[in-house]
């Protein structure tokens, strides 16, 4: 990797929660990461972790300042201070930082444009939304998120008569959740398989709709949310966003394990091998969830290629931000 940020290399990578993006941007870069994090209520919060981003910046004063959106608050604070502090300004944007509640709020939409175009970089995943972006007048760099490194994660496989399958999930609206939780409670419900499902569920589904074969881990601490993800034998993550690469995906190809994904172009160009791709109907999942099960070994040796693959093309990638 061949990195370079300018001429002066006084830098700053600042997010308002536990990302692993983040982590693996910032190490690549060699850009010292700040989380700064709090459990108060929302509107204090924000509150606080402005102020100690205030105080942050006055204390490190970077050449070159990163930050993740979302928060869109955190990107727009970046924006504000920035003619005080005159910083470069490279801002990480995730769909849901482009694209606020799902793109249904008018006004998120234009706060996200607006913090989009002034800043002087825009890191997004794909060209799609490079593209898009490019539209606003904002100047996109395109960047997939590098492999993060799970190799201490990784478990020789077990002999099992149950496939654990690992439902990556937020319990946002763009995640078909219930569906798949259905296809558990109904026609999946006598086959050698059990779903294991990430997040925080509480108040997205009553449980006792939930089957004996769909275990909830609510939330879990990275270290245990890797050992969960690591044990099991596939994963599954899906969203309806048509430009996102999940964050789920890059985990599942870094811990070697073959997985469903969303039939979107940008997902089918990315992660092209140890993937199936569905459409998020009750039918293609349940018929594509049977496919990964039925040709897992397959699927498996696909997924490795895949993670060589991409660790050669981070290492090849050249990231150049200059005024």
């Amino acid at each position: 990797m061949n990195t370079k940020i300018g001429t002066a290399m006084k830098k700053l990578w600042v997010t308002w929660e536990e990302q692993p993006r983040n982590e693996s941007m910032a190490n690549l870069l060699d850009v010292p990461l700040e989380k700064l994090e709090s459990t108060l209520p929302k509107g204090v919060r924000h509150a606080v972790l402005f102020l100690e981003t205030l105080a942050l910046l006055i204390r490190t004063r970077p050449r070159y300042l990163f930050v993740q959106n979302p928060s869109l608050m955190l990107a727009l604070e970046a924006v504000i201070f920035r003619p005080f502090f005159n910083y470069t300004l490279i801002i990480d944007a995730h769909n849901g930082g482009l694209f606020p509640l799902e793109g249904h709020s008018k006004l998120l939409n234009r706060l996200a444009k607006f913090v989009a175009v002034r800043a002087n970089w825009v890191i997004v995943t794909n060209e799609f939304l490079a593209t898009e972006i490019k539209g606003w007048g904002a100047r996109p760099i395109v960047f997939p998120d590098p492999l993060p490194d799970l190799e201490s994660y990784i478990l020789e496989p077990k002999e099992r008569d149950i496939f654990q399958l690992f439902f990556v999930c937020t319990w946002s609206a763009d995640e078909p959740f219930l569906d798949v939780i259905k296809l558990f409670r109904k026609t999946l419900s006598d086959q050698p398989i059990c779903l294991v499902v990430s997040g925080n569920h509480k108040n997205r589904i009553p449980l006792n709709e939930i089957p004996k074969n769909v275990k909830l881990t609510g939330f879990l601490s990275k270290q245990d949310y890797y050992n969960t993800f690591a044990s099991c034998d596939g994963a599954i993550i899906l969203t309806n966003r048509e430009n996102c690469l999940n964050c789920g995906a890059y985990e599942s190809v870094s811990l070697e394990k073959p997985g469903i994904l969303a039939n979107t172009k940008a997902l089918k160009d990315y992660f092209n091998k140890g993937f199936i791709h569905t459409d998020l109907t009750e039918n293609s999942i349940e018929e594509n969830i049977l496919r990964l099960v039925n040709n897992r070994e397959a699927l498996k040796k696909d997924c490795v290629a895949l993670k060589k693959s991409l660790l050669a093309k981070t290492t090849d990638t050249e990231f150049y931000i200059e005024n």
